[in-house]
């Protein structure tokens, strides 16, 4: 592991002007729920289920921006090695097969292989889905305010909040080895107004908050991301740091002017050639390397710029790059089309 390599070079003093700076990047993740499928299998809602939580789970999976917040996307610095989307999602599985009830010991072996192939070495997503649950309450804020005659009063403001929650119980079934894996997923929406005029109890709170049709729609559809990313690859974000001296600052100018990952790379890389002996320049090669899906080369920048002399941020640079390389052999497992960034344009 990259981590005992750093480790065991020891701790040596190296004094740097070198200044930290930080980069945000976004990267794919393996389902939170380990599994082989090459694919995932949802059936059709049978008559009495609600058919709203199958779209609404179908529409997460397909989507391309899902664990990113609502304000940010995928930019040019983001080595996209793989798409949340790319783990393929069938509905009906090949000669009509029907799925069987799951008994709770699991499926027996010959209606395992079955669905095996039929899936082709698909994952299962079954599941009960519970009715929402709402609740009221109301939440008491004080307020200071000034009268007519100058006068300072406190005041009690009551604010209506409803609270809905919906849980889907999940089981997830890896047909390559029948393995079956069950988790509870809880979604949770709150909203609540505090109108100036709510001083006196009595008043129709409903009316005082959007209607609960829609507040109970943004609950399921919470809870269908949540269960998306439960056995679907879905993005995280990592804060790496990297270091600015004089002969590293072109690649660093690029990717803060330009938001020019493969720019900067090309920066970097060059960087680390011309000056061996630097070690800030050899750590950003390795970090811009480890990003990029080069675990390989990215071990052996890391440890080049620790001949130079190691500091605490390479073992946590270490660290952060064996995971990366964790999670892109995860998900490389399950077929999904993963590979490494081109380096070079």
């Amino acid at each position: 592991a990259l981590c005992a390599l750093v480790g065991a070079l020891g701790l040596l003093v190296w004094a740097s002007p070198a200044a930290a700076t930080s980069w945000k990047v976004h990267v794919l993740k393996p389902p939170a729920i380990p599994h082989g499928g090459s694919s995932l299998v949802m059936p059709k809602p049978e008559r009495g289920d609600d058919p709203s939580f199958h779209s609404f789970l179908l529409d997460a999976l397909g989507d391309r921006r899902r664990g990113l917040r609502p304000a940010e996307g995928i930019g040019t610095d983001d080595a996209v090695l793989a798409w949340p989307d790319a783990l393929p999602v069938v509905t009906e599985l090949e000669g009509g097969l029907p799925i069987p009830d799951l008994p709770r010991g699991g499926y027996p072996a010959a209606t395992l292989e079955a669905l095996r192939l039929a899936t082709r070495g698909g994952a299962l997503v079954l599941g009960t889905l519970s009715p929402p649950d709402v609740d009221f309450s109301t939440r008491t804020r004080y307020q200071t305010r000034t009268t007519p005659s100058g006068d300072q009063v406190t005041i009690s403001v009551y604010c209506p909040v409803r609270e809905v929650r919906q849980r889907f119980d999940l089981v997830l079934v890896d047909t390559t080895n029948g393995q079956v894996s069950r988790e509870s997923v809880d979604a949770l929406t709150r909203e609540e107004d505090c109108p100036d005029g709510a001083t006196r109890r009595g008043y129709d709170r409903s009316s005082l908050l959007p209607p609960v049709d829609l507040q109970v729609e943004s609950t399921t559809r919470l809870l269908a991301t949540r269960v998306a990313n439960r056995v679907a690859p879905s993005w995280t974000t990592l804060k790496l740091h990297l270091q600015k001296t004089p002969r590293t600052k072109h690649s660093l100018d690029q990717l803060k002017r330009g938001s020019d990952r493969a720019g900067a790379t090309v920066l970097a890389l060059e960087a680390a050639e011309e000056h061996p002996g630097h070690g800030p320049a050899r750590y950003n090669a390795a970090v811009f390397l480890a990003v990029a899906g080069h675990f390989v080369e990215a071990e052996r920048e890391l440890l080049a710029a620790e001949e130079a002399g190691v500091r605490s941020y390479h073992r946590e640079m270490a660290e952060e790059a064996d995971r990366l390389r964790s999670w892109f052999r995860e998900l490389e497992a399950m077929g999904i089309p993963i590979a490494p960034a081109p380096l070079r344009p």
